[in-house]
């Protein structure tokens, strides 16, 4: 069989096209299943990107199973394997560092292999979903809460909280019903306590919440910040073009995230049909919307995590505003495909909220534009 290769189509490739990034993923390791890193992984590798797998727990699998085993990971030996990594080059040619799960142990860890990462001449961007609660549930200690606050989000380019992580994060007074780790006890969604008696937040508390977040960031009125349109994102007025992977000199300290990526947002003043994602930063706020669906599934943080920072690293756009919509668009709409494509295969399964991500894989790869137009519908 005769092969024929076509240098005309090969020579009008830029070079940049064909540079895969690598990201450190620092994230649970589950046996079986698909969250943490049985889930960002994939996502990542789907999207062309390298990836380096730390893990920061080991778990049989995911808690929603009746039983759930797990191997010691202790501090020396995750050091031990860090520097290993870095001996051999691997931290060298980080771009992104993406964190997950993080107990008190792993937490300071991957704070360190960040500011290695930097200190190399790497990157060193770094994107951290604090993973720490959903749906009125805490399931981390005060301990892992109080390290997560102090220590990492702080270091973070981004962070990607669920609304009620977000009100852990920040004691913010309108998100009241969302309880912080003291106030919950139990295994069932604990009720608020705003004192206007509404049990969901507004958009401008949402924003504030966030903004409390970025340390020197300059706390505007964010009643009109947060600018919705029915089934699609809309950019406010007040944009920066800032890219919301800030450069950072060798050993820089940072005052907080420049972005932070609310998911699972509901409000008074939004669809109470649609789940929505909100996006703030320090000039600027906005919102993603899909339809509710009836089930949960587990990893679906982890999911939407690592598609997100697929999508900016391998976004084209210069403004650090339009580059971070864009990549918060399809990751949402990529999620919600997932989610709906295994929610539609739930009733041939037993498997406790697994998301199929074999297979629908193909519902996993960042095509430029394509989720824009589908939340446009």
């Amino acid at each position: 069989m005769e092969h024929t290769c076509h240098d005309r189509g090969m020579a009008s490739i830029p070079p940049s096209t064909i540079t895969t990034p690598t990201v450190l993923s620092s994230q649970s390791q589950v046996c079986g299943g698909h969250v943490g890193n049985g889930a960002a992984v994939f996502a990542l590798q789907r999207n062309g990107v390298e990836v380096i797998s730390f893990p920061t727990a080991v778990l049989s699998n995911h808690n929603g199973y009746p039983n759930v085993g797990s191997l010691p990971v202790n501090a020396q030996d995750l050091r031990a394997v860090l520097r290993s990594l870095g001996h051999n080059g691997f931290l060298g040619r980080c771009d992104a560092v993406l964190s997950g799960y993080l107990t008190e142990t792993s937490g300071p860890i991957v704070v360190d292999a960040v500011q290695q990462i930097r200190a190399r001449g790497g990157a060193g961007h770094y994107l951290c979903d604090p993973v720490m609660g959903d749906d009125g549930r805490c399931y981390v200690s005060d301990g892992v809460v109080q390290m997560i606050r102090e220590l990492v989000v702080p270091a973070a380019d981004i962070i990607t909280p669920n609304l009620f992580e977000l009100a852990m994060l920040t004691d913010h007074p309108g998100l009241a019903i969302c309880p912080g780790p003291t106030s919950y006890s139990g295994d069932t969604a604990a009720t608020g306590a705003r004192e206007d008696g509404n049990p969901m937040p507004t958009c401008a508390e949402v924003v504030a919440a966030a903004r409390s977040l970025m340390g020197s960031a300059p706390m505007r009125s964010a009643r009109d910040d947060a600018e919705h349109h029915a089934g699609t994102w809309h950019m406010a007025s007040h944009t920066t073009g800032q890219n919301p992977f800030r450069p950072r000199a060798s050993g820089a300290t940072v005052a907080g995230p420049r972005a932070v990526v609310v998911t699972s947002v509901r409000a008074t003043d939004l669809p109470e049909d649609q789940i929505h994602v909100m996006t703030v930063t320090p000039n600027s706020a906005w919102v993603c919307s899909t339809p509710t669906l009836s089930r949960h599934f587990s990893g679906s943080g982890d999911l939407f995590a690592a598609l997100l920072l697929a999508g900016l690293l391998h976004g084209q756009q210069e403004n650090g505003d339009t580059r971070l919509s864009e990549a918060v668009a399809r990751a949402t709409q990529q999620t919600w495909l997932v989610l709906s494509a295994t929610a539609s295969d739930a009733s041939e399964s037993e498997e406790p909220g697994e998301l199929a991500l074999v297979a629908h894989q193909d519902l996993l790869i960042v095509q430029e534009g394509a989720a824009t137009r589908r939340l446009a519908q």
